[in-house]
């Protein structure tokens, strides 16, 4: 059974993964991307530290270094894009 569980945990992050680097390579360049936090989970410092970073233009790197979600396993981030 803990065989299952790892494999569902981990195939939630590659779906994670895969839905957020589609998003990211959807965004127009030049657009402003905030990065968003799940409201209904704890952050990790990570997320909250790009989270505080406030909106970037697309394809900067947030304080982690990262351009877009997931910044770890089980990250339930996601880049939202700024108007204005």
């Amino acid at each position: 059974e803990w065989k299952t569980q790892r494999i569902d945990e981990q195939l939630d992050d590659i779906l994670r993964s895969a839905y957020a680097r589609a998003a990211y390579e959807a965004v127009e360049p030049g657009t402003s991307v905030a990065w968003t936090v799940d409201p209904d989970g704890p952050a990790s410092p990570d997320c909250e530290d790009n989270s505080l970073a406030g909106p970037l233009i697309v394809g900067d790197a947030f304080p982690t270094g990262h351009s877009c979600p997931p910044a770890h396993p089980g990250c339930r981030c996601l880049l939202a894009t700024v108007e204005g």
